[in-house]
């Protein structure tokens, strides 16, 4: 139950990772853009591990 509990708020995480990335790139900062999706990237290996 608990682990349920921390995967979504991983999930939950990771989907504002991913509307931080969309505002930004309507704002036009692609340097932050692949600062995100590093961080997007490392997010989904950490999942994969648990």
């Amino acid at each position: 139950m608990l682990w349920l509990k921390l995967k979504k708020k991983k999930q939950i995480s990771i989907k504002r990772l991913w509307l931080q990335a969309h505002l930004i790139s309507n704002n036009g900062y692609k340097r932050d853009i692949k600062y995100l999706t590093k961080i997007l990237h490392i997010h989904i290996h950490a999942n994969k591990m648990i």
